[in-house]
């Protein structure tokens, strides 16, 4: 979408346009499900976490910055997602009694790696405050406000240390 269109359409989202949601979904839907597809490399979780971003795009309109991009605040949640995606399937995972993958073992094999590296880049994120940040944001899916609430800081703050952080961990993990 152009910039104009896409701040109206925005605009029109905050207000709570049904219409207006479908648009993005349909201009902006296989976007999303295939970068979470070249995260994650499962069809399957890509279309729980073209769900999930969605969702919480209508649930958060009110609070969208018209003047960011939407592709920007997009790509933002596939990967926060597909983080925290394949740290809850790992704990379940963990959990479970060894069990065979039936599939050709490349996905299961390219998840632990893209899961490892996940675990190595939020352990590498500096400084600890930051991590802490990440880790509330990303792992236990904490809204910034809710962070700073519990941190006893101001939200700007937090926005501002999970942007150093996801710098990072794009940086680690090798993505665009």
């Amino acid at each position: 979408m152009k910039n104009a269109e896409e701040r109206s359409m925005l605009s029109l989202l905050k207000k709570g346009n049904e219409l207006a949601f479908t648009h993005i979904y349909c201009t902006y839907g296989g976007f999303v499900h295939l970068r979470a597809l070249f995260i994650l490399k499962d069809a399957a979780a890509a279309d729980d976490v073209l769900q999930e971003v969605f969702s919480q795009l209508w649930e958060n309109r009110k609070q969208i910055d018209v003047d960011v991009p939407l592709t920007d605040y997009l790509y933002q949640r596939v990967l926060e997602i597909c983080v925290a995606y394949e740290l809850r399937r790992n704990n379940l995972t963990n959990e479970l009694p060894n069990v065979e993958d039936e599939g050709d073992g490349f996905s299961e094999l390219a998840r632990k790696e893209f899961l490892a590296n996940i675990h190595k880049a939020i352990l590498q994120v500096y400084p600890p405050a930051c991590k802490e940040i990440l880790w509330l944001h990303v792992v236990e899916q904490k809204s910034y406000k809710e962070i700073a609430v519990e941190r006893n800081i101001e939200v700007e703050v937090v926005r501002n240390q999970i942007c150093r952080a996801r710098k990072s961990l794009k940086d680690i993990l090798g993505l665009p």
